[in-house]
């Protein structure tokens, strides 16, 4: 079993045989995330990159459908770390929300990992300028397997005023789903952060109509008021066009909020500290595996979310001086 992950991770890219500790440490350690395109993959299968080619230990990515899924694996021990937002993370150790009557007690906070930007999407040829222009038409919902998404995209209705009751529903499992209905014509709008692999690929199908766009979200005080009502941990931020950003064609607002790295407290401490100790010093190996963490900064990762810190990232903030 041992060689078959093994080999897997070298296909990936992910184990390199020539260093001493990755032949000493057998290991295989799970990093959950969302489907390939998400920028849960993307991020994850960066931080995974740089643990095995600089430290020896050996990752792979366990892509799924999401949080839903994942939390009560790496609660069992099934999974190792998992990538999601604060509610999502708050919720599943506390068994509130979509975990509802099933709290995952293991379940524990590493770090901010990622700065999420998220908003609506349309085609680049659409004549709807605002959220509001979007009422009454298609939109991807449901999540059955990201249900944890489902305060953040009622959080960006709610800054235009709307709720789901405002929309036709078109059921989709996840958001990379859901950028998919937009390119085959099935929605008028999708979810997405403009920096994700589906988002480069939605803006590559749509070509014909010009491509990927988003929306410019409302930063008058009661539009934001009404979205941090729906979900606390988002801000409105500007985002200038660049390469990095598929679908900003202008300067535009759109939501920022940050994403967790959460473990099972039977990982051991070691291992968390690792990754905490990369996340604050070796930003530009990070950016080098993946661009989207170049908006990441050292205050991002000691985060606030109601569920306890793992004990390695205790000891990783006391020593970087990260303590509050």
């Amino acid at each position: 079993m041992r060689r078959h992950l093994i080999a897997a991770l070298a296909a990936a890219g992910f184990v390199t045989s020539g260093t001493a500790a990755a032949q000493t440490n057998t290991q295989v350690y799970t990093i959950a995330t969302n489907p390939p395109g998400s920028i849960a993959y993307s991020a994850g299968s960066a931080l995974a990159k740089i643990l095995v080619e600089k430290h020896g230990l050996q990752f792979r990515i366990q892509p799924g459908a999401g949080s839903s899924t994942f939390v009560p694996q790496i609660n069992r021990g099934e999974a190792d770390f998992g990538i999601s937002n604060p509610v999502e993370a708050s919720d599943g150790f506390h068994g509130k929300g979509v975990f509802e009557g099933k709290p995952n007690p293991n379940y524990r906070l590493v770090s901010g990992i990622h700065v999420f930007y998220f908003g609506m999407i349309v085609a680049a040829d659409n004549p709807a300028k605002t959220l509001a222009d979007l009422k009454g038409k298609t939109l991807p919902t449901g999540y059955s397997g990201q249900q944890g998404m489902l305060p953040v995209l009622g959080a960006v209705l709610a800054n235009a005023g709307l709720g789901y009751a405002d929309f036709k529903s078109f059921p989709v499992v996840n958001q990379v789903k859901g950028t998919e209905a937009l390119a085959d014509g099935r929605v008028d709008t999708a979810s997405h952060n403009p920096t994700a692999g589906a988002v480069k690929e939605l803006h590559a199908k749509l070509t014909s109509r010009g491509g990927a766009r988003f929306i410019d979200l409302d930063e008058s005080p009661a539009a934001v008021a009404r979205m941090r009502a729906a979900f606390p941990y988002g801000k409105i931020v500007t985002l200038q066009p660049g390469p990095a950003y598929v679908g900003i064609t202008k300067p535009t607002r759109i939501m920022a909020y940050p994403i967790m790295l959460n473990t099972g407290a039977h990982v051991p401490d070691g291992i968390v500290e690792t990754i905490v100790r990369i996340l604050h010093d070796d930003k530009e190996t990070l950016v080098q595996n993946y661009a989207g963490f170049q908006d990441f900064t050292r205050d991002m990762i000691r985060v606030d979310a109601d569920m306890p810190y793992h004990p390695g990232a205790e000891k990783a903030f006391r020593a970087l001086g990260l303590v509050r």
